[in-house]
């Protein structure tokens, strides 16, 4: 909440739920914990323009918070400077060749993955130590690998493991009901509501 996202576009996914608040809802309890978690350090591989790599230092008001945002492309990285600007004074580092050795030590570590099925490739650069280490929050996209979830909760056994179903546009008309207002039409609670996402997703939230 207070975000400002003056001059900037969302990338990827869609700008109104972003203004409403009621973007990628069903992940709200679980960034509310991160935030009171008080990372040391996020890693934020897929940040587009930076709604999680930006808005989660912005809540906290921790500006010590050692911030990298891993994105790879030119006009999101430009819409991320933006937001940084907007609203944080963290050093955040945006990369996009990126490698996890640079960051292998004790700090308190969250790993934010939205990297449109390469999840497995990213998990197999990690070493088993800060695999276990670290916690991930990673979105899997079930409709691009098979049996991926399955695979990740074998690399990372004996962590606690939640899965977070993701809600398809059309039935966040309904479930997303008060984030507009009553008397709106259909097919504008679609438009506003809209992430596009024609299936459900799931992210897996692993402490």
């Amino acid at each position: 909440k207070g975000l400002n996202y003056d001059g900037i576009s969302a990338y990827c996914s869609t700008i109104y739920p972003k203004l409403l608040g009621s973007y990628e809802h069903e992940l709200h309890e679980t960034i509310l914990n991160i935030i009171k978690k008080k990372y040391d350090r996020i890693i934020d591989i897929g940040s587009a323009e930076g709604y999680y790599a930006v808005g989660i230092p912005f809540a906290t008001k921790d500006i010590k918070q050692e911030i990298i945002a891993v994105e790879i492309s030119d006009i999101a990285k430009q819409n991320l400077k933006k937001l940084i600007e907007n609203n944080i004074k963290n050093k955040v580092e945006i990369v996009d060749n990126f490698s996890f050795e640079k960051y292998e030590d004790d700090k308190k570590t969250l790993v934010i993955m939205d990297c449109e099925g390469a999840e497995l490739e990213y998990l197999s650069k990690i070493k088993k130590k800060y695999l276990l280490k670290w916690d991930f929050l990673i979105e899997v996209h079930v409709q691009l690998k098979k049996n991926i979830i399955k695979k990740i909760e074998n690399i990372f056994e004996g962590k606690k493991i939640s899965r977070i179903r993701s809600v398809d546009d059309y039935h966040k008309i309904e479930e997303y009901s008060e984030f507009v207002p009553p008397d709106f039409d259909d097919n504008t609670r679609l438009l506003l509501l809209s992430e596009n996402r024609r299936t459900g997703m799931y992210w897996l939230s692993i402490t």
